[in-house]
């Protein structure tokens, strides 16, 4: 299994730590410790695709897509 992070996340992703870091003026430390664990949830749903809960969201999609919450995000997987 793997991830595949798609333009969009990447870009979203960037500018939720401009937001954070520019305009809330959270440390940008915090705001990359955020990103790396982020992105090791991400990583880790290759090993591990089950653990997630499936996203209801996407059932439509028939791809048994999974979400990992950290916070106010969600990480999904899908399985091809």
């Amino acid at each position: 299994m793997r991830v595949i992070y798609l333009d969009q996340a990447n870009d979203s992703l960037e500018e939720l730590i401009k937001f954070w870091t520019e305009d809330l003026e959270i440390p940008i430390d915090l705001a990359f410790d955020f990103k790396d664990r982020l992105l090791e949830n991400a990583e880790s749903l290759a090993l591990h695709p089950f653990k997630g809960q499936k996203e209801k969201y996407l059932t439509h999609l028939n791809k048994e897509h999974r979400r990992l919450v950290d916070g106010h995000v969600k990480n999904h997987l899908s399985h091809q």
